[in-house]
């Protein structure tokens, strides 16, 4: 699961301009904060899965470093499952 840490006072800013946003009702801060983390982490996973398949796109990744692009790979795999838990 990609984690993602907020410092104390980015969350306190979130926190305050998000408390002000909520609309729906019902919906807490909690709820409200897991769905922005959420996002968060599909938009992060989106981002290195975009970073590793540019590297395999490379047309010699394998033939000079196989070690590197079974490596990729395995992060491609990976980062594809994370993703898939966090949508």
């Amino acid at each position: 699961m990609i984690q993602i840490k907020l410092g104390r006072s980015r969350a306190m800013c979130l926190q305050g301009r998000v408390k002000s946003d909520i609309s729906a009702p019902g919906l807490g801060w909690t709820q409200f904060a897991s769905g922005i983390i959420a996002e968060a982490e599909i938009a992060r996973g989106t981002d290195i899965i975009a970073k590793i398949d540019t590297a395999l796109a490379l047309p010699d990744i394998f033939t000079r470093d196989p070690k590197q692009g079974a490596q990729l790979s395995k992060a491609r795999a990976n980062a594809a499952d994370a993703l898939a838990r966090a949508e």
